[in-house]
């Protein structure tokens, strides 16, 4: 099978087909030879008629990207970042829970030793 050589964007596909379903859905809209729930059935089902069709274009147009060895490296130390962000946080929230406790333990014990003759 021959290879065509026209090369359109998916955004331009979803563009035409956002124009088209308006344009289809103002013109059913303005015909006066149905009653209200004829046109909001027909309408309904031009709008899922463009909806597959959008579905089907962005299953099988849209191909998934592969990333280079370059942006894996570089989504790699991102997450890696992150990671060492949340773990310096988590021990900073330790250390300052330890150091609550602590001094919590510290001015309970005191009350307690001023309170009571031990």
């Amino acid at each position: 099978m021959k290879k065509s050589s026209i090369n359109v964007e998916y955004i331009h596909c979803n563009a035409l087909f956002g124009f088209l379903s308006g344009m289809i859905v103002d013109a059913l809209q303005k015909c006066t030879e149905w009653d209200d729930a004829t046109r909001n059935s027909i309408i309904q089902a031009y709008v899922k008629f463009f909806w597959m069709q959008n579905d089907l274009f962005s299953k099988y147009y849209v191909k998934e990207r592969v990333l280079t060895d370059k942006e894996k490296a570089a989504a790699g130390a991102i997450e890696e970042a992150a990671e060492n962000k949340i773990r310096r946080q988590l021990r900073n929230e330790s250390l300052l829970n330890a150091a609550i406790g602590t001094a919590a333990g510290i001015v309970i014990g005191a009350i307690f030793y001023k309170n009571f003759d031990f």
